[in-house]
């Protein structure tokens, strides 16, 4: 094995010159309902379409958001709920663009073209338009629903100090380091057949990453479709995510402060040497333009 001195890695954690805040949603548990795979005819639309249709969702919807909706996660761009009746899809509630003043005549389905329809990383395949008075329109959209629970501590109670906090990243990291090889394989398979679709995650919210261990699998959410190529699912950022860097670097002494730092760092190496064997076997080395030297000196 070429990795020889793994526990040179710092529980300190690593940082890429564009880092930035987190700022989409974390949601507690998504249903997976379809995996990457060979691309297939798309049905995404037609299918919640014609669903819709038979159970008038497009009358009901703002009631699930509202009030009877299963609350699934929030952060900065909005609010998930999930769907009575049906564990394909979810409803997102855009905070930015919830309500906009234009006029809207009757409701809407509008299509959001899929551009890998066999695959499921959360993305959106429509959203919905209702009028909300004469010159007013509510936006609502729906996106593909997983299975897993968010990695990391949950984005609105994330930059507290507390001994709760501390416990559920060493949970997480737990969590991650116990999946097996193929795991972060399939991951990595994944991350490059969503960038040839053009997807783009915010890998920067480790809540957007999906522990899902009833089959053994490691997932998405919240991501968007970019027309700009090459699209940059850099595979060392993302890895700096699955090892929570954010939250390893703000409360490092907090960690050690309570005697956990050396059971944080064995998770965390665990996740590591995994991450680097998974690309060993595909022949993938880590870009040493990332700022991630300290991990390549381990190699």
């Amino acid at each position: 094995m070429i990795i020889s001195n793994i526990n040179l890695i710092s529980y300190t954690g690593f940082k890429t010159n564009n880092y930035k805040k987190n700022n989409n949603i974390s949601a507690d548990t998504f249903v997976r309902t379809t995996s990457f795979g060979n691309t297939s005819k798309n049905q995404s639309f037609e299918e919640f379409k014609k669903w819709a249709e038979e159970t008038n969702f497009i009358d009901n919807v703002e009631e699930i958001v509202d009030s009877t909706g299963e609350y699934l996660g929030s952060g900065f761009e909005g609010t998930t709920y999930g769907i009575p009746g049906t564990d394909k899809w979810v409803v997102k509630e855009d905070k930015r663009s919830a309500i906009s003043f234009y006029k809207t005549e009757k409701p809407q389905i509008v299509e959001i073209k899929d551009k890998a329809p066999s695959l499921n990383i959360g993305q959106m395949i429509a959203y919905i338009k209702k009028p909300v008075s004469k010159n007013a329109t509510r936006t609502l959209y729906i996106l593909k629903r997983q299975k897993g629970y968010s990695f990391g501590v949950p984005y609105d109670i994330r930059t507290t100090v507390s001994k709760e906090n501390i416990d559920m990243h060493i949970s997480s990291l737990k969590k991650m380091s116990s999946l097996p090889l193929e795991a972060y394989s399939d991951m990595i398979d994944d991350v490059i057949t969503a960038n040839n679709a053009g997807f783009k995650f915010d890998y920067y919210n480790p809540n957007n990453i999906l522990i899902d261990e009833d089959n053994k699998k490691i997932g998405f959410v919240d991501v968007t479709e970019e027309d700009i190529y090459p699209l940059k699912n850099q595979l060392p950022d993302i890895l700096y995510c699955m090892l929570d860097g954010e939250f390893a670097i703000n409360f490092n002494r907090a960690v050690n402060s309570i005697g956990r730092k050396f059971e944080a760092q064995r998770y965390s190496n665990e996740i590591f040497s995994k991450f680097i064997m998974a690309l060993e076997k595909k022949g993938i080395k880590l870009d040493k333009s990332l700022n991630l030297q300290i991990l390549l000196s381990t190699l």
